[in-house]
């Protein structure tokens, strides 16, 4: 199992203000969820969908010490895509494939809240940067 064998669910993108991007994503026809908190990322997570387009998942630090703060402080405080997220039908099964090809775990399994309580798991690779993954169980 590699990550070119995984369905691409949308990509991340590290905002400053969620209500602004979103406004500029609804203004291209975008249809835009309601911001959630997600406590366990400490960032406000909105998701941008059009059809037959890829995803954008709008994510926005709820506070200083969101891991999404030292994004934008990098960019300085421009919207950055920092994360490409791929659904897998076994989370567990995909992480321990990818860290046979090296990759880092960087945040284990956790629910996530914007995502209907599906799990998800971040890894690193130097080459290929942050990616996310999306439990979906079919």
């Amino acid at each position: 199992m590699k990550v070119s064998d995984f369905k691409i669910h949308h990509v991340g993108v590290a905002v400053s203000d969620i209500h602004s991007a979103a406004s500029v994503y609804r203004e291209n026809g975008y249809l835009c969820t309601e911001p959630v908190f997600d406590p366990i990322q400490n960032v406000n997570i909105c998701f941008a969908e059009k059809p037959d387009e890829l995803r954008a998942e709008l994510i926005e630090p709820a506070s200083e010490n969101s891991p999404v703060s030292d994004v934008l402080k990098k960019n300085g405080g421009n919207p950055e895509v920092y994360h490409i997220c791929y659904s897998v039908p076994d989370i567990e099964q995909a992480i321990s494939a990818l860290r046979e090809e090296r990759w880092l775990l960087v945040k284990p399994p956790v629910h996530a809240v914007a995502c209907g309580n599906a799990k998800v798991a971040f890894l690193y690779s130097r080459e290929a940067g942050l990616i996310e993954l999306l439990e979906e169980k079919s």
